[in-house]
This record gives structure tokens, C-alpha cells and sequence, in this order.
């Protein structure tokens, strides 16, 4: 399975929680970078400003949108061109930032421009250690939540 870089804009944080609950995400413009995801593909979510927040999964082929009822963010069909079907398998309150020297993120190797173009794809074994990292937040949070109970 390909692991991918879900980026939310800074500018535009209320799109996590439309994503969350429409369980679409949305591909820009022209770019056919979403129709490389295929169903079972692994999904890290970028929170612009803020860290990676979560982990998901493609549940099924991109598809072109046709109505703007179809999309869930602003900007319509003159924004969003290709929706892709997901969903959210962990969520941290907490999100794991790593930071960026000289448009390069030295922990991942991951550069900018993957960010920037709000869904791209990444390699596995930098994925895969940040998907752990945010598992293991996770158990960590839910600890937390317990003990304060």
C-alpha cells in the first residue's frame, strides 16, 4: 500500500472537521495526483501550522466531481475537481509537529511541495514511523483522558 500527505490549510482550518464528517477528501485543481490512491492506501493528515493530526485510509477510487453540491468546502467545482472516498482510523488532540529547515522536514526527508499541494505521496518508511509516532500519542492521550476520569 502507498502512504499519502493529506495537508489542511493554515488559512482554512475548519475543512478538517468537513472532511472528517463527509469522510471525502478533496483534490484541487487539475492535479490526477488522486488518481494514483487506490482503496487500502494509507493517508497521514497534515494540519497546516499546527502537525500531523491523524491517520486514515482511501476507501475507494477517485472520482470526478460533477455537481457542487457534491463538495463540502468553499470554492466549488471551480476549486475542487476530484473527490476521493476515506476514512479516519486515529485522531490526536495533540498534534506531532515536525518542523521544516530550508523547505525540508529532516526527520521525514519529506520537502514542502508536498505539502503545499494538499495530497501527495510519500514514502513508506518516513510514513510509517510517523504513523507510529501518532499511535503511540494516541494510547498516550487516551491514558490521560483515564487517569483524569
Amino acid at each position: 500500500m502507498t502512504w499519502f500527505v493529506c495537508t489542511i490549510s493554515k488559512g482554512e482550518p475548519e475543512n478538517w472537521d468537513l472532511c472528517k464528517s463527509t469522510e471525502l477528501w478533496g483534490i484541487p485543481g487539475k492535479s490526477k495526483l488522486g488518481f494514483t490512491a487506490k482503496e487500502g492506501d494509507h493517508l497521514l493528515f497534515w494540519l497546516g501550522g499546527r502537525g500531523y493530526a491523524g491517520i486514515g485510509t482511501v476507501t475507494g477510487e477517485a472520482r470526478v466531481a460533477k455537481r457542487s453540491s457534491e463538495i463540502p468546502w468553499a470554492g466549488g467545482l471551480a476549486r475542487w475537481s476530484y473527490l476521493i472516498p476515506i476514512r479516519f482510523d486515529l485522531e490526536v488532540k495533540q498534534p506531532l509537529f515536525i518542523g521544516f529547515v530550508r523547505s525540508h522536514q529532516h526527520e521525514t526527508d519529506f520537502t514542502l511541495d508536498k505539502f503545499q499541494r494538499g495530497f501527495a505521496p510519500v514514502p513508506d518508511e518516513p510514513a510509517e514511523m510517523i504513523a507510529e509516532r501518532l499511535r503511540s500519542r494516541s494510547v498516550d492521550e487516551r491514558a490521560i483522558g483515564t487517569s483524569q476520569s
